[in-house]
């Protein structure tokens, strides 16, 4: 093998490393961008317990509280027919 060949040789291995490395450096980049993303959904989570740690705490009267099941479960039974057959 000549010495132009050798040299050939090693533009085009010179090539594929420079692909390579473009290849890494688009692979890097989405890793940023996917990085970046979860940043923001952080961020997002933080800023809804700061809402949630606004919001005032809500008390509930425990005397209302059988008066409230029994509505679910009449809603939830549908009407009652109390006429006997």
């Amino acid at each position: 093998m000549g010495l132009g060949e050798e040299v050939m040789g090693f533009e085009e291995e010179v090539m594929g490393l420079g692909e390579e490395v473009m290849g890494f450096e688009e692979e890097v980049m989405g890793l940023e961008e996917e990085v970046m993303g979860f940043e923001e959904e952080v961020m997002g989570l933080g800023e809804e317990v700061m809402g949630l740690e606004e919001e005032p705490i809500q008390t509930v009267d425990l005397k209302l509280l059988p008066e409230a099941v029994s509505r679910c479960f009449r809603s939830a039974a549908g009407p009652i027919s109390t006429s006997v057959m």
